[in-house]
């Protein structure tokens, strides 16, 4: 009988080890947005949990390069599409830029990454939602 908590065709003592090296390996940082209501208006901002730690692979590692900015990609386009207000992205930007500072990430790739994205969905706007025209 099929232990219905595996994925299909993984064995289940390599599905235990991979779940056991991913448990102990990878921070998962749910995402969560604050809203703040007083009288006058309704302000969001992205919540980390009190155990955020502010790093990634360090840019000195061997990994692939790819893997290394992976994070940066992923927090600098969920500043771009959560709905948070301009103050909460300013600062979301510095958590980013001292996050990379932590990893010994050079300012200039981070800022590049951040051009490469605003360039992206600024195509995706330009030509209907990325569908081609």
């Amino acid at each position: 009988m099929k232990n219905p908590l595996t994925p299909a065709g993984i064995e289940p003592a390599t599905y235990r080890f991979v779940a056991q090296h991913l448990n102990h390996c990878a921070t998962v940082v749910p995402l969560s947005i604050n809203t703040n209501a007083n009288n006058v208006d309704l302000s969001t901002s992205i919540y980390r949990k009190p155990a955020y730690i502010d790093i990634t692979i360090h840019f000195t590692s061997i990994h692939p390069y790819d893997h290394k900015v992976a994070a940066f990609n992923y927090y600098i386009n969920r500043m771009f599409t959560v709905p948070i207000m301009v103050q909460a992205a300013k600062q979301e930007w510095k958590k980013i830029l001292n996050m990379a500072h932590n990893s010994g990430f050079p300012e200039h790739i981070i800022y590049r990454l951040r051009n490469k994205l605003i360039a992206k969905n600024d195509r995706k706007t330009n030509t209907g939602h990325g569908t081609t025209q």
